[in-house]
């Protein structure tokens, strides 16, 4: 199951300027992968953050990353073929960064893919995600993530 931005947008309650996700694909039960494309889109954090040698804020890496895993959270709604949340009360939170470990920096015009296997914990509603983050095939970034998320029709 693939998502544009539109579809993402539908998905998540993020908009612009604080939607880091411009296409997801749910691969499997507990695997989805993501992409942010800074080719395509203007992000004026770059001109603060180290201004002359811009570099992507690693809080907005892992922000980006939680969004790609909240949305395979979401996977029994898409089995049922409800592709939209709009309308309903949905919540999804980032509640705590686990060894995230960035490698190397990233910066302007690249595209940045996003990897996470995304498993419930045993508290209802919270979910844990193991991830990566990656630009031209090399892993960028790792790290682990715990989301609350719940949607209530």
């Amino acid at each position: 199951m693939k998502f544009n931005q539109k579809g993402v947008e539908k998905l998540l309650k993020h908009k612009q300027p604080f939607l880091f996700v411009t296409e997801v694909e749910v691969l499997s039960e507990t695997e989805i992968k993501g992409t942010l494309d800074l080719k395509k889109t203007e992000h004026p954090f770059f001109d603060g953050h180290f201004p002359g040698d811009p570099v992507m804020p690693g809080v907005l890496l892992i922000e980006a990353l939680s969004q790609v895993a909240g949305i395979q959270t979401f996977k029994p709604f898409l089995d049922r073929g409800i592709y939209t949340l709009e309308g309903l009360s949905s919540y999804l939170y980032l509640v705590r960064v686990k060894d995230f470990v960035i490698k190397d920096k990233i910066v302007p015009d690249c595209q940045i893919d996003f990897e996470a296997e995304v498993k419930p914990l045993l508290i209802p509603y919270f979910f844990e995600a193991k991830g990566k983050v990656m630009v031209d095939g090399k892993c960028k970034a790792t790290g682990n993530l715990v989301l609350y998320s719940r949607v209530e029709e």
